[in-house]
């Protein structure tokens, strides 16, 4: 595998977030490093979805490249992150220790093999809506010719030979299983070096998910699920939109909107502070044009995607 300049780097900054700034409620959180524990605040809304519908359809053709409400929710939340650092940070230990960028993961459905990945984007907060476009199909194009390779190879082997792999299969799954829960632990307790193999779980800022597929009930509540460590602190779903009724200007009509949740550390945040970083979330989305404003950009952008 060839590996990419730097590589090997620290994803947070060496000194913890001074104990001064935390307050009583979240020490007390903190006084447990287990992220078993689930010390997690989830707060649901709606928003209008009409403006981002617009808005990626006008982008799409101004650019020439499809993009969708995925790629601006992502986009949204690096904004937000920005404007909120309080977010933008994890526990190791008992310590708090600030990212030094934002840096996303987004699930990736597979259809091939009905199984989902995880995308790390590094740097968001540096990308614009076609950056993030663009790698996200790098991403994806990446994924499918992997599993045509796979499906080829496996296809051409001997019966001995499918025997042979199905069985290295299953022995990787059971030592995942059984030593994921090691590597938990270390990245709970010590600040470790992300590497392009854990990044996804110890350098991400949050982890952003849009559940809209062809089919998808109408969703009321929902509370996404998180693995026992202390990094994706913060989770972003949106879900699917559907009419609804709502109250505009004293008058009741029939509004596109779509549910949007947001799951974050109560160790880390308390609820007012949720309440503002949602409030900033939904101003992002209902007006879309804020994400391509220059002053609302990073004053340095990542080169394109090839």
């Amino acid at each position: 595998m060839k590996l990419p300049p730097n590589w090997l780097y620290w994803s947070m900054d060496w000194t913890s977030v001074p104990v001064t700034e935390m307050g009583v409620m979240k020490c007390v959180y903190q006084s447990d490093p287990r992220a078993h524990r689930d010390p997690t605040i989830v707060w649901g809304t709606t928003f209008d979805v009409q403006p981002l519908t617009k808005f990626v359809a006008a982008e799409s053709r101004r650019a020439n490249l499809f993009l969708s409400p995925a790629h601006a929710l992502l986009l949204a939340v690096s904004r937000s992150l920005r404007d909120h650092p309080e977010f933008n940070r994890r526990m190791v230990g008992r310590r708090v220790h600030q990212f030094r960028e934002v840096n996303l993961v987004m699930p990736m459905l597979l259809a091939q093999v009905d199984d989902v990945e995880l995308v790390f984007l590094r740097g968001t907060d540096r990308m614009s809506l076609r950056d993030l476009s663009q790698s996200l199909w790098s991403e994806a194009r990446k994924r499918k010719t992997r599993i045509e390779q796979e499906r080829r190879q496996d296809s051409e082997r001997s019966a001995f030979g499918r025997f042979c792999a199905h069985a290295a299969l299953r022995l990787k799954l059971h030592w995942i299983r059984t030593m994921t829960c090691v590597g938990f632990f270390f990245h709970n307790h010590i600040q470790l070096m992300s590497m392009p193999w854990s990044e996804e779980f110890n350098a991400a800022s949050a982890i952003v998910n849009v559940i809209n597929y062809p089919g998808a009930p109408s969703m009321q509540m929902f509370k996404p699920s998180s693995l026992p460590m202390n990094a994706n602190a913060l989770s972003v779903t949106m879900g699917p939109p559907e009419d609804r009724p709502a109250v505009v200007n004293g008058q009741i009509v029939v509004q596109r909107a779509a549910p949007l949740f947001v799951r974050m550390d109560h160790r880390l945040v308390h609820s007012h502070q949720i309440a503002r970083f949602l409030n900033t979330l939904c101003g992002y989305l209902t007006e879309p044009t804020r994400l391509i404003d220059t002053n609302c950009s990073g004053t340095e952008r990542l080169p394109a995607a090839a």
